[in-house]
């Protein structure tokens, strides 16, 4: 009986390589940039199981596509990095990883949220290119406050839940959009719903985490920036496809007004 071959696309922690059955020769790519196309569609090519760990552009769905594939896994939540219907059509099972970091990505929209609403970036740049000169002074690096602001979610899967759950933390004033309408979450963390052009303009802060579909895709552009406040952040942790043109974002991330530090 021949031995059964994997191939791993990201170097991973020890205790998730150990889990491999025993007599399994495992493959990991050793670099820290992911295999290109050709390099994993040369490894599917005679692979028995991937665990394929890169969302790169669409057309990179070579897992699910090997001859010899019998298994495809991944330590991530979309799949649109897998051929799901060639692996379906096959009745190759596909692992992934739902609901693992809903939690620690809600952490991380409300660092990014308050990091950018205080500007604690910005100032520390300042502070680590000699700004030492000023220790206090009452109008500089004033940023913008958190508590009790209004926060728009679109979204309200389980991230947009837990980002829920640390906004009321702050007595934050939530409004909702989600495909799907949620009384109990709206009870139980005294959300708003509104349609989608609402959380645009409603307040000061906006959270996007949208699958990734033909119904997400490029769902914050233009028009969606233009309802917003001159003063609000907007705050993405939305994977797959994008959910914000990008396009966008860069102009918008070029175009805010240089002046003082503490402007």
């Amino acid at each position: 009986m021949s031995t059964a071959r994997a191939f791993v696309t990201r170097t991973l922690l020890p205790e998730a390589l150990g889990h491999h059955p025993g007599g399994c020769d495992v493959t990991v790519w050793p670099e820290e940039t992911p295999p290109s196309v050709e390099e994993l569609r040369r490894h599917c090519g005679d692979a028995d199981g991937i665990s394929d760990h890169h969302h790169g552009p669409r057309g990179r769905r070579p897992a699910g596509r090997g001859p010899t594939l019998r298994a495809i896994s991944q330590l991530a939540v979309g799949l649109d990095n897998v051929d799901v219907a060639e692996a379906t059509r096959r009745g190759i099972p596909v692992g992934y990883t739902p609901g693992v970091l809903a939690k620690s990505t809600a952490d991380l929209a409300m660092a990014l949220l308050l990091g950018a609403a205080r500007r604690t970036s910005e100032s520390e740049r300042w502070l680590r290119g000699g700004g030492w000169q000023i220790q206090f002074h009452p109008t500089h690096w004033l940023g913008q406050d958190v508590h009790e602001a209004c926060l728009g979610i679109v979204g309200l899967g389980q991230i947009g839940r837990e980002i829920a759950k640390r906004a009321g933390g702050f007595d934050m004033d939530i409004v909702y959009h989600s495909r799907t309408r949620y009384p109990d979450a709206e009870a139980e963390h005294g959300l708003r719903y509104a349609e989608f052009s609402r959380p645009a303009g409603a307040g000061r802060f906006r959270r996007s985490q949208c699958a990734a579909d033909s119904a997400t895709h490029h769902l914050i552009s233009g028009p969606q920036l233009a309802m917003m406040k001159p003063s609000a952040i907007l705050i993405n942790v939305s994977r797959g496809r994008w959910s914000i043109r990008r396009r966008c974002t860069r102009r918008c991330a070029t175009g805010r007004s240089r002046g003082p530090p503490w402007t």
